[in-house]
């Protein structure tokens, strides 16, 4: 039996593959071997051994949560103070990043409950409309 369920949100132990995926990264449980001894994330190509991870703590500093899973995803974190939407705002004139928003909106509302929880995929397709009003302002002319 499998420590693990899909829809588990867990946290990368092992650090064996530094390169690729390091100790720390989160994901979200997509599918569970037979035996429980392999796992897919929803963020991590492939099939990794379940002993490499540990589940997610949910409350307290350092946690990751759905809401961290949204509102602040480390793998989207380039520099403590910058992440990929404020690059991507600041690449496009303020039309673009809002088709862009608009896009990614309805991609996370058309796959809701197939690749991540139903709950998340709604939570990130309204999170675009907040990025939009909280970039719109690094647009280029």
């Amino acid at each position: 039996m499998s420590k693990f369920k899909v829809g588990d949100v867990v946290v990368r132990v092992n650090d064996s593959l530094p390169d690729l995926y390091p100790a720390g990264h989160t994901g979200v449980i997509s599918d569970v071997s037979m035996d429980g001894g392999m796992i897919k994330t929803n963020h991590m190509l492939g099939w990794w051994y379940s002993k490499d991870f540990e589940p997610a703590p949910c409350v307290g500093i350092g946690s990751t949560t759905t809401k961290d899973l949204v509102d602040s995803p480390a793998h989207y974190a380039f520099f403590p103070d910058l992440e990929a939407i404020q690059v991507i705002a600041r690449t496009m004139t303020q039309e673009q990043f809002y088709g862009y928003c608009l896009g990614n909106r309805l991609k996370y509302r058309l796959r809701a409950g197939k690749k991540d929880a139903l709950e998340q995929d709604i939570a990130k397709s309204d999170k675009y409309t907040e990025l939009y009003e909280q970039h719109k302002h690094l647009c280029h002319s």
